[in-house]
C-alpha cells in the first residue's frame, strides 16, 4: 500500500491521508509520535512512562492469551510472563523514589486503552444493529471506517491539523481547562513557556509555513516568530480559526 509522507516525516495513508485508516488496515499513530519526538517537537517520555505502557501492554495481552486458554507452556505466553518480571523489577527499583510517578502514568495508560477498547464496542454495536441476525464481525474495509466515522473519533489526517487543546503539544501532559497556543500559527497548544520553548527549534518552520496559510485564507498577513526573542513569545487562548480540530482515536491492536 503507498504511503504519503508530510513535511516533518509522519506517515499517513496515501489514498486517504489517514494516520489510522481502517479501510487500507494501516495505522501510523506510534510511528509518527516517535517520528515528532525525533524532530523535537513532543517530549520523549519518561523511563517510568515506557515501562508503565509496556506493563500495561503485556498485562493486556498475557490476559488475552489466558481468556484464549493458551497452554501454560505456550511460547507467546511464556514471553510475555518474562517481559512483565523485567519490567515489574525496574519499576519497583524505581518505586521509592518515583511510586506517584508510577501510579500516574499506569493510569494514564489504562485510560487511553479502555478509551480503545470503548470506541471498538460502539463499532461492534453500530454494526450489530446494521445486520441483525448476523454474529461476525469482520474489521477492515470501507465499512469499518463509515461506522468508526459515525460512532468514534475521526482519525486525524495529514490535510487536518492535529490539536488537542487540552493536551499540551510537546509534553502530552492532559488538563482540565484549555491550555495557552502559540500566538502566531495557532495550531498548538503548550502547558507553559517551559514547553513552548523547548518544542520552538522544531516547531519555528511549520509555525511559519501554518502562520502563512491562516493569513492567506483570511486575506491578512503573517508575522514572523524571528521578530520575538524567544522568551517574549505570546501564550494566548487558541483561537478555534482556520483549523480542523479532531481527537485523536485509535482501535484495539
Amino acid at each position: 500500500m503507498p504511503v504519503y509522507e508530510d513535511e516533518i516525516g509522519r506517515l499517513y495513508c496515501e489514498p486517504h491521508r489517514r494516520e489510522e485508516c481502517h479501510e487500507c488496515c494501516m495505522c501510523f499513530e506510534p510511528i509518527n509520535r516517535n517520528i515528532e519526538v525525533e524532530k523535537g517537537l513532543r517530549k520523549a517520555p519518561s523511563e517510568v512512562e515506557k515501562l508503565a505502557e509496556e506493563k500495561v501492554t503485556l498485562d493486556r495481552g498475557i490476559k488475552a492469551l489466558r481468556d484464549r486458554r493458551v497452554a501454560p507452556t505456550d511460547e507467546n505466553l511464556l514471553y510475555h510472563l518474562t517481559e512483565l518480571r523485567r519490567v515489574e523489577a525496574r519499576l519497583d527499583e524505581l518505586r521509592g523514589s518515583s511510586a506517584h510517578e508510577i501510579e500516574r502514568a499506569i493510569h494514564d495508560v489504562t485510560l487511553q486503552f479502555n478509551a480503545r477498547d470503548a470506541e471498538l464496542r460502539a463499532v461492534a454495536h453500530a454494526w450489530a444493529r446494521e445486520n441483525p441476525g448476523k454474529t461476525h464481525m469482520e474489521l477492515g474495509g470501507p465499512d469499518s471506517q463509515r461506522l468508526y466515522e459515525q460512532v468514534a473519533a475521526k482519525p486525524p489526517s495529514a490535510a487536518n491539523t492535529r490539536v488537542d487543546e487540552r493536551s499540551c503539544g510537546y509534553c502530552g501532559k492532559s488538563s482540565s481547562t484549555k491550555l495557552m497556543g502559540c500566538s502566531q500559527c495557532q495550531s498548538v497548544v503548550y502547558c507553559g513557556k517551559e514547553c513552548q520553548r523547548a518544542a520552538w527549534p522544531a516547531h519555528k518552520k511549520p509555525c511559519r509555513e501554518q502562520a502563512a496559510k491562516n493569513a492567506a485564507a483570511t486575506g491578512g498577513s503573517s508575522s514572523d516568530h524571528s521578530f520575538f526573542a524567544l522568551g517574549d513569545i505570546m501564550m494566548q487562548p487558541l483561537i478555534l480559526r482556520n483549523t480542523t480540530f479532531s481527537r485523536c482515536g485509535s482501535r484495539g491492536r
